[in-house]
């Protein structure tokens, strides 16, 4: 009598009984042998002893059937060979010639290595796997799914693990991951790389999911290329905390598979334990963003401040773009705050609590545009050696800041257009239609809406991206916010200087900042009050200290002019250091650069320590 042997898998050390019957192997629970891997089909192959000779047949598999490594469709195989069935591997055996599987190694050493150990492996060797109850194998899949989810390092990459393992699970034909925003009427919908994208998803089912904190089945009329077919969909509430976050679905054919209480019961299982990674996993990667921006952005204030009626508007206008899901416009001067006003209207909006993705318009160049904004497929070009998101997909359920739009090539203009206008778009290199639900804050400090408007802008273009414009005042238009604006600015220096005191403003060193008109406006501002930090002595910043432009000149010895950029630059180290006590971490993070920035400038500008009580130290 002839058997199967596993080899490899979780039914390693299992065989089976070849007879006249043919012998199923598949992923369906039908089958004798059940291989529960994503890349086995339902009904895989079959065996069976026919003329005295084992017969092996390939059921028309999606990743075929393969015996001493050839592919094959029909064959006779005899004791000896090996059956490739996706990631398992059987021998073929007769009755006394099954071989042992595994020896115990006699060592007085106990180990246990994480590719073996039961609790930690997401493939044990556990041949009595099959025989073990159903609750406590579904317990046990649900442990391994959220080893797996712990392994993940986005969102989509959980996603992709996640939608893998309903697939392996339960073969749905249709899968929606959706938010859900409180009071919003509409889902936001995740594009996964197969699954669907909103169409046809069951929108009542979720929203009775999300407010009963519980899962179910719901049976539905579906029409599809002009059928009309009943289908089962299987929904779970996405939560954490008692916070509803969304919902997760999945539909299959109800006349190929239905679903039972058992299968809700894992489902729901499945979907809380995939709620936490999902939420931490948006936070580390929104934290990440937020941290390359602060990393970018530093110096600039971090909230828009200003008392005067101008400003005060400007908030209030922000408050109520951010209370619609509107395209915001935000037109204002170099220096003016833009980026602070973009950044608060997300953050009071929705949307807060998923991706904001800031593009600089004026420094993509136009030939990278579209790998850039849209991404692109693996093989696109030569060096796409993986596939890779765009900003847009990145955005995905957030905001999208295009910093400077009016710098925007014509060609460009024409690109993200489309893909605003439809909510779609496809990456380079790739066919698939990538849906995405995208708010779209601009800013420019350039006239878009005019005939006297920049030449080469798209009016079709400024008439989707202008949804709700705000306007900023230049700074010399609220002068009175001057004072404020510079305690703020020297509050904030002090922070990063571990504490110390502010350095003061004399009263002649403010008048000469309100009086200035600031065409570089608050970062003008922002600049200038580092400079003269970098002058001052005994703790005030003198009229002499402040630095603003040709018209304002500092001659150190009564006959210089400004002093070059270099010469402001080695000051104002040598100044931070001593405020610092000599502590080089202390510096640089003032400073706002590495400390490995800061040795190649002590070096360059052959800084020392003469003036701090103590030697430099690195804290």
């Amino acid at each position: 009598m002839n058997h199967i042997l596993a080899k490899t898998g979780k039914q390693r050390g299992t065989s089976w009984e070849i007879s006249e019957k043919p012998l199923l192997v598949g992923r369906s629970e039908s089958c004798d042998v059940r291989l529960v891997d994503p890349i086995v089909s339902r009904w895989h192959c079959e065996l069976k002893f026919r003329d005295d000779q084992i017969h092996l047949r390939d059921l028309d598999s999606s990743n075929a059937t393969f015996v001493n490594g050839q592919r094959i469709d029909s064959v006779t195989v005899k004791p000896g060979d090996e059956i490739a069935v996706g990631g398992v591997v059987f021998v073929v055996t007769d009755a006394s010639g099954v071989p042992p599987v595994g020896d115990d190694d006699d060592e007085t050493l106990i180990t246990v290595s994480l590719a073996d150990a039961s609790y930690v492996n997401d493939n044990p060797n556990d041949p009595l796997f099959d025989t073990l109850p159903r609750s406590v194998r579904e317990y046990r899949e649900l442990f391994v799914l959220a080893r797996l989810f712990s392994r993940a390092s986005s969102v989509r990459e959980l996603t992709r693990i996640f939608q893998d393992w309903l697939h392996a699970k339960f073969d749905p034909d249709e899968f929606w991951l959706a938010w859900y925003y409180a009071g919003a009427e509409e889902f936001i919908y995740y594009p996964t790389e197969n699954g669907a994208q909103g169409e046809d998803a069951p929108v009542e089912a979720m929203r009775r999911s999300i407010s009963s904190d519980s899962g179910l089945i719901a049976p539905r009329s579906v029409k599809k290329r002009r059928a009309q077919y009943m289908a089962a969909a299987m929904v779970a509430p996405l939560a954490v905390g008692g916070d509803p976050m969304g919902a997760i679905a999945i539909q299959s054919d109800a006349g190929m598979r239905t679903y039972a209480s058992g299968d809700l019961e894992l489902f729901v299982g499945a979907a809380h334990a995939f709620a936490p990674y999902l939420r931490a996993l948006e936070h580390v990667e929104q934290l990440r963003r937020d941290y390359n921006y602060a990393r970018k952005e530093a110096g600039i204030a971090e909230r828009f401040i200003g008392e005067a009626p101008a400003v005060q508007y400007v908030r209030e206008l922000a408050v109520k773009a951010a209370a619609t899901d509107l395209n915001v416009l935000l037109v204002g001067e170099t220096g003016t705050g833009k980026d602070v006003i973009a950044r608060m209207v997300h953050d009071l909006g929705a949307r807060a609590i998923h991706p904001y993705v800031i593009v600089s318009c004026a420094s993509i160049p136009r030939e990278l545009f579209d790998i850039e904004m849209f991404g692109h497929e693996k093989g696109a070009f030569p060096g796409a050696t993986e596939q890779k998101s765009g900003w847009l997909e990145e955005a995905h359920g957030g905001t999208l800041l295009l910093d400077e739009v009016g710098d925007l090539s014509p060609e460009s203009q024409a690109r993200i257009l489309g893909a605003i206008e439809t909510g779609t778009f496809h990456r380079v290199g790739g066919s698939r239609e990538i849906r995405v639900d995208v708010r779209i804050i601009s800013t420019t400090n350039k006239t878009l809406d005019t005939e006297a408007g920049i030449e080469g802008f798209r009016k079709d273009l400024f008439h989707r991206l202008n949804g709700f414009e705000i306007r900023l005042p230049p700074l010399r238009e609220h002068a009175e916010d001057i004072r404020l604006l510079v305690n703020h600015f020297l509050e904030r220096d002090a922070k990063g200087m571990q504490g110390l005191p502010a350095i003061a403003v004399a009263p002649d060193a403010m008048r000469r900042l309100v009086k200035w008109h600031w065409p570089g406006n608050v970062r003008e501002l922002a600049a200038c009050v580092a400079r003269a930090v970098a002058f001052a002595k005994e703790g005030t910043i003198q009229a002499s200290d402040v630095l603003i432009s040709p018209g304002f000149t500092r001659p150190p010895d009564g006959e210089l002019g400004l002093p070059r950029l270099d010469q402001v630059e080695k000051e104002h180290i040598t100044r931070m250091i001593r405020h610092a006590g000599g502590n080089i971490s202390a510096t640089a993070r003032a400073l706002g650069i590495s400390r490995a920035t800061l040795y190649s400038k002590l070096k360059l500008y052959a800084i020392e320590n003469k003036d701090s009580p103590g030697p430099l130290s690195l804290g």
